[in-house]
């Protein structure tokens, strides 16, 4: 009989429970090891990833020190975006003929930032020696509409996979956003490759004012190094592929997301030790961009229909 290793946040112990299907709720820690992957990741805390290494290689950022005092997000390796990715403008904005309202998520945030999904505490679906399932349900939030999620995560030989499934559980049309915000290691000698058609300015809020063909200093189209970018925008027409290599080091990493993921945000934090590359379904902003004309640019499910979108971390056998 296999058991896998997990923490009970009430306790405070080490649990170990038997690979199978069950509910599993109220466990902080959750730690897989398969065909030299390591993977921590925190189901109390926003379906969060801690930890992801193959063979001793970080392929997302470890979570920083502070996370243990805070369960800040933002001190992670990765988190789910759920329903939207992003801001939105002063938290409002009109759906169905509907003036909806939303209250500032983070305390470092003026406006709504990522959904509520990374917010919020996941329930254990199902373990096995590979993999995981993990389930929220939204039915309490200031977020007006009931939905399901269930993210999944599998690891294979040289290969990681996280999917999101989005089901709209309510009885009205809702904004369907998804997304994916891994933190990736960065180092001078990391070189990155993607493509995508255009870009969103944005204003001093981080808001999207303009679309625009994509400047030179933002064209990764050719392999190139991520250092010294300034960037923390939203790229239109992205083709679901990224290549990061390191120098000489065991670092050649595909990320591969679905098509229904046309959008990502690149970031790069001044003097930081990583950077974001997040595949998304909508552009930041989406749901208060054009309000004016009633123009929405978000995708929206109905009652009962159900929305997948997934990305794969490619080790290449490194």
């Amino acid at each position: 009989m296999r058991f896998v290793k997990v923490k009970n946040i009430l306790m405070k112990t080490v649990n170990y429970v038997n690979y199978g299907k069950g509910k599993f709720s109220q466990l902080k820690l959750l730690e897989l090891k398969f065909k030299g992957w390591y993977l921590k990741l925190t189901p109390k805390y926003g379906a969060c990833i801690l930890r992801c290494s193959y063979k001793n290689f970080d392929i997302l950022r470890p979570a920083e020190t502070g996370w243990e005092r805070t369960h800040d997000p933002m001190l992670t390796s990765y988190f789910p975006l759920v329903p939207y990715s992003n801001r939105i403008a002063n938290g409002q904005f009109q759906w169905e003929n509907e003036h909806i309202n939303l209250k500032s998520n983070h305390v470092s945030q003026q406006f709504p930032l990522h959904g509520i999904g990374w917010l919020s505490e996941w329930v254990v679906l199902e373990i096995k020696e590979n993999g995981c399932i993990l389930e929220y349900k939204n039915s309490e939030s200031d977020w007006p509409w009931p939905f399901s999620v269930k993210q999944e995560i599998t690891l294979k030989k040289t290969s990681m996979k996280i999917s999101l499934t989005l089901e709209n559980i309510g009885r009205n049309k809702m904004p369907a956003g998804l997304g994916f915000h891994p933190y990736f290691p960065l180092t001078k000698d990391l070189q990155l490759q993607f493509n995508a058609k255009s870009v969103y300015l944005s204003d001093d809020d981080n808001l999207p004012t303009k679309l625009t063909l994509v400047p030179n200093k933002w064209d990764f189209s050719h392999s190139k190094s991520v250092f010294e970018t300034k960037v923390d925008n939203c790229f239109s027409g992205y083709d679901g592929k990224a290549h990061m290599t390191v120098g000489k080091k065991r670092y050649n990493l595909f990320v591969l997301s679905t098509k229904n993921l046309d959008h990502c945000v690149f970031y790069v934090p001044k003097n930081g030790n990583f950077f974001c590359l997040e595949p998304v379904n909508h552009m930041n902003n989406a749901l208060a961009f054009n309000p004016i004309q009633g123009v929405t640019l978000m995708p929206s499910l109905g009652p009962g229909e159900i929305n997948h979108v997934e990305m794969l971390f490619d080790t290449n056998g490194i």
